[in-house]
């Protein structure tokens, strides 16, 4: 994930000063409270000294001293029924101050060591706890908002993130927030009110933006749709950014995509022009984050070019600050998919593979090469020989024969860390055992990474697609996909994470027609490595038998004829066309369609698969939802059009 550029509170609560976050995010109103001030007490710095080898308003701290500190907390605590003193106020205090360091590459062992002494769950205990007790009095209130401001400031770093994700803190952030609710558009005077808004968001936005906790947020989330119409600006950037993140391209998750991701854009653009490259405390780096998570879905790639966002990120790209460069290349390859950016990347080609040469972050150069290689798909110079339509195609089952000619099973599947890697692993090792040849990247990198995977595809004969949440948002996974799609390899689906159908994207459609093994049950594992063999036998038997039959009516057959030109069709002709097809259902959608029209549907078909297909499938026939085999035929009917 690189860099967080979280949005981490910097000032403790105080009377006099105005709260910002380390990252200088905008904030015009201030904490009521009055126990402490920005400026530390006498005491409050003699107490640090014993946390630091420097001077303590520097915040540089002795990772010895720690462990002491955390153990008081947790000691004082430990009883449902703790009492709130001047003692454990003046710890948390120093924890506060404590979080304020600046936590850079150098100061990673302070929140390791943070992190191992169980801080969340102690920390989300105090809140829990505390949160539970009614009217509070001004101490307990001090207590339970410097505990929040601990735990919105730790969360800052991934390790403290992950940990606090699987304590109740979500809840009770989501809680507040409904809680406060009125004060979206209400007179802002409330402070004390407006601080619970800001630690809440900040912390979900801090634990949003790590990998694979989506299923924490079962919450009702609908209350950040509220906050994104807060008159608050900080607010609805906040809210707008944490929906960004949870919705992994999931059009239901937000509801105006197009406005969001105009939102996002315009806050980008802002950025650029600052000296600090940021907009309302958000880095220029998030933001593009942040759109590349709404670029998963096709419809947010298409307004990204309409509102100018390819010539933005490619002034990013060819600029000399690295990390925006990273995030921004990143960004370009999610969008690149879509064909007709394809096109608008084109005239950009030399300048993108001059800086894959010149660049010396890894990263950043995958990234190039990737949208290179996506680009190549369109102008027809991918590397590799394609099987075409009639090629006989051999698989060797069963062949222990190491050094046969006959290709590979190629396994693709998302480092995610988790169940999906580790099955993708055993699913190669099982496949091994049983004599077969399989390509895998854990033990087959050779060279650049891009260059073995394109030749992998290359050489395979059968290519199993370890579908996951992590793999659908995947470049790397859908380069690999697609590149086996248009080589027309065997694609053999296997389920290690949430089901293919779950969510209407390119995964989806590109696994529609295919049968899948399912591997979530680890119980069955062997069982599904001898159905994957099975499928891999019937289906290349198949594809040979297909293109034998294919092999012998070729000759004997004549090429489709074009029943006139389809941009002369009057809407009568379309309706013929239909009902040729077979396709009656579509009636009403295509009432008032002439010829032009269709010509333009089935541009927005090739260029916004994911639209195409989400429009129809969501559509109703009037009696209940329209079945996936129908678009299906509709989309095949759409692509055999000679127009």
């Amino acid at each position: 994930m690189g860099n967080r550029n979280s949005r981490q509170r910097h000032t403790k609560p105080n009377s006099t000063s105005k709260l910002t976050t380390r990252r200088t995010r905008l904030r015009t109103t201030a904490p009521t409270t009055t126990t402490f001030t920005k400026r530390k007490t006498v005491d409050q710095q003699e107490r640090l000294s014993s946390h630091s080898n420097m001077d303590p308003t520097k915040g540089d701290v002795n990772l010895e001293n720690i462990k002491p500190l955390i153990s008081k907390i947790k000691e004082l605590t430990s009883a449902n029924d703790f009492d709130v003193s001047t003692e454990l106020c003046e710890l948390l205090s120093d924890l506060l101050a404590v979080s304020e360091v600046d936590m850079s590459e150098n100061n990673n062992q302070l929140i390791t060591t943070i992190n191992s002494l169980n801080s969340a769950y102690i920390l989300v205990r105090i809140v829990s706890i505390l949160s539970g007790r009614g009217t509070l009095s001004q101490e307990s209130e001090q207590c339970l908002r410097t505990t929040y401001y601990c735990i919105y400031n730790l969360s800052d770093k991934r390790e403290f993130a992950r940990s606090a994700a699987n304590t109740c803190i979500i809840t009770k952030c989501m809680e507040n927030l409904k809680a406060k609710e009125k004060y979206i558009s209400e007179d802002q005077s409330d402070k004390n009110s407006l601080d619970v808004i800001d630690y809440s968001l900040g912390i979900i936005y801090n634990i949003s933006k790590e990998e694979n906790i989506e299923s924490l947020f079962d919450n009702d989330m609908s209350i950040l749709q509220i906050y994104t119409k807060s008159e608050n600006e900080d607010f609805v950037a906040m809210s707008v950014m944490i929906l960004v993140h949870l919705s992994n391209g999931e059009a239901e998750k937000i509801q105006d995509e197009k406005e969001t991701t105009v939102y996002l854009i315009r806050l980008l653009q802002r950025a650029t022009n600052e000296e600090d490259r940021r907009a309302i405390g958000y880095s220029s780096t998030e933001l593009i984050e942040g759109l590349a998570r709404l670029a998963l879905n096709d419809n947010n790639k298409l307004t990204v070019a309409e509102e100018g966002g390819i010539s933005l990120l490619m002034k990013l790209v060819l600029s000399h600050r690295e990390e925006e460069q990273v995030a921004a290349a990143q960004c370009l390859w999610t969008l690149a998919f879509l064909d007709s950016i394809q096109k608008d990347l084109q005239p950009r080609k030399e300048k993108l593979q001059a800086l894959s040469k010149s660049c010396h972050n890894k990263v950043l150069r995958k990234s190039l090469e990737g949208i290179l290689l996506t680009i190549a798909k369109s102008d027809g110079t991918t590397k590799g020989r394609a099987r075409r339509k009639y090629d006989r195609v051999h698989v060797p089952i069963l062949n222990t024969d190491k050094n046969c000619e006959d290709g590979h099973i190629m396994i693709s599947y998302a480092w995610d860390g988790g169940y999906g890697q580790i099955a993708a692993t055993k699913i190669a090792a099982n496949l091994k055992s049983r004599g077969l040849k399989v390509w895998i990247d854990t033990d087959e990198m050779k060279g650049s990474f891009l260059d073995a995977m394109a030749q992998a595809v290359n050489d395979s004969y059968a290519f199993v697609l370890c579908a996951s949440d992590k793999y659908r948002t995947s470049n790397n996974c859908r380069l690999e996909a697609s590149s086996a799609h248009l080589q027309h390899k065997l694609i053999i689906p296997v389920v290690v994470g949430s089901s293919i159908h779950s969510k209407n994207d390119w995964l989806m459609l590109l696994c529609a027609d295919k049968l899948y093994v399912d591997f979530t049950d680890e119980s069955k594992f062997h069982l599904k490595c001898k159905e994957l063999v099975q499928q891999i036998v019937r289906l290349s038997k198949e594809v040979d038998h297909m293109d034998a039959v294919a092999e012998n009516v070729r000759g004997t057959t004549s090429p489709p004829k074009a029943i006139g030109s389809v941009a002369k069709w009057s809407p009568c002709d379309v309706k013929k066309w239909l009902r040729d097809q077979a396709l009656q259902c579509f009636e009403d959608e295509f009432e008032d369609f002439d010829g032009r029209a269709l010509i333009r549907l089935k541009k927005i078909q090739s260029d916004a698969p994911e639209f195409f297909y989400r429009y129809f499938c969501e559509r109703t026939d009037g009696r209940e939802k329209r079945k996936l085999i129908d678009v299906l035929r509709l989309i095949e009917a759409i692509e055999s059009l000679m127009l």
